[in-house]
């Protein structure tokens, strides 16, 4: 499932897996291994595949990429036969791990309302390594500009929640209290970020 310009999250996927098909016609193979350097050049990790049964098929099973600083990344596939005859023409070029969430700046502009008075609310979000997922939501986020002030009560909960394409998650919870008619409310705002997730 790798190719190039892929962006991938440990936090979000779990795991990473590499899942690589090759064959030699003459004597077979009999190394395979995953070479994982910066953008730069330099030498990151290496990985070595396992063959599944006797099938052409060789998987590497997990690729943490929280072993990594966030960044850019080429894979190299290296398959070696039992003379030594080596290929290492596979190249994945430019595959971001990326395990940090997005910046969700959110905000309201009250927090302390009579019963159905107009709040309105902001949310913007940021992505500095995969960028947004701007399927997710509207442009990458999804929020309520508008919450219900319907009722009267403490500490109801208005959320964002931001995706970026490395399906990293993070939600932003801002809290606001509701009076009745005739009534006041002196309670304040609090608010909050979530961790970097696949789920909020």
């Amino acid at each position: 499932p790798f190719s190039d310009g892929l962006n991938l999250s440990t936090n979000a996927r779990g795991s990473n897996t590499i899942n690589l098909s090759i064959f030699d016609a003459t004597i077979g193979v009999q190394t395979v291994y995953v070479n994982v350097t910066n953008s730069s050049g330099g030498q990151n990790a290496t990985y070595t595949a396992t063959r599944e049964g006797t099938t052409n098929n060789y998987v590497i099973s997990t690729l943490n990429t929280t072993h990594f600083p966030d960044g850019v990344y080429n894979l190299t596939i290296y398959a070696n036969d039992t003379v030594g005859n080596l290929n290492n023409s596979a190249i994945v070029q430019r595959v971001s791990f990326d395990n940090t969430a997005p910046t969700i700046t959110h905000s309201c502009d009250d927090y302390s309302v009579d019963e159905d008075e107009l709040i309105t609310c902001t949310c913007s979000a940021s992505d500095s390594l995969s960028g947004l997922n701007l399927s997710y939501g509207t442009n990458g986020r999804t929020f309520t500009a508008n919450p219900s002030t319907s009722s009267s009560g403490n500490n109801f909960a208005t959320t964002c929640t931001s995706q970026d394409k490395a399906s990293n998650f993070r939600t932003s919870t801002l809290y606001y209290n509701v009076s009745g008619s005739s009534g006041s409310s002196t309670t304040s705002s609090s608010s909050g970020s979530g961790s970097t997730s696949n789920s909020s």
